[in-house]
């Protein structure tokens, strides 16, 4: 485990952004609500104040949330796990795209309401292993390939009768010069 804190209060889940017609700019803009942008800070504060020297995680990241809410009212666990996300970017991690595993649970009617998080890293990268293994193909499957036409150069080249081009010669049928 790389961090675990609480944050005190209710969970706030992520709203949707505003849209609105910025007149000066020429455009539309969509910005996050009063409320979502102030859970974002409490929660970013709460890791900053426990973790101040702590650099963002490049790799991969498992996040375990969880919510005790006072009231016993429906909430959207996704939307909540949205804001401890967003919070955590540029702190936790670089950016929640690194989060692969999420486990959240969502407790309701408690007289202390709250957020826990735990941030883990996760062994290896998948991208980035399947990248090496898929290199590691093609440079197997190149050099059969290079074999195999160098094999169909030297018998066409033996078939005319004459020898191939140097850069035609595999190692195995290049003739071996014994230095003087």
């Amino acid at each position: 485990m790389v961090a675990t804190f609480s944050v005190p209060g209710d969970p706030v889940p992520k709203a949707r952004p505003r849209v609105f017609w910025d007149a000066k700019a020429g455009r539309y803009r969509a910005a996050s609500t009063r409320k979502t942008s102030e859970a974002e800070k409490r929660i970013a504060e709460n890791f900053w104040v426990r973790y101040p020297r702590h650099k963002p995680l490049t790799g991969r990241v498992k996040l375990v949330l969880r919510f005790y809410v006072s009231h016993r009212r429906r909430v959207d666990a996704d939307n909540l796990e949205k804001t401890v996300k967003d919070a955590l970017n540029k702190l936790a991690y670089e950016d929640d795209w690194q989060v692969d595993t999420t486990v959240v649970s969502v407790e309701r009617g408690v007289p202390d309401p709250r957020t826990e998080v735990e941030v883990w890293t996760m062994p290896g990268d998948p991208v980035e292993a399947r990248r090496r293994r898929l290199d590691s193909i093609a440079m197997k499957s190149l050099a059969a390939t290079n074999a195999a036409l160098s094999s169909i150069r030297e018998q066409r080249a033996s078939q005319a009768g004459r020898q191939p081009p140097a850069h035609y010669r595999s190692s195995s049928s290049a003739k071996r010069v014994k230095p003087d």
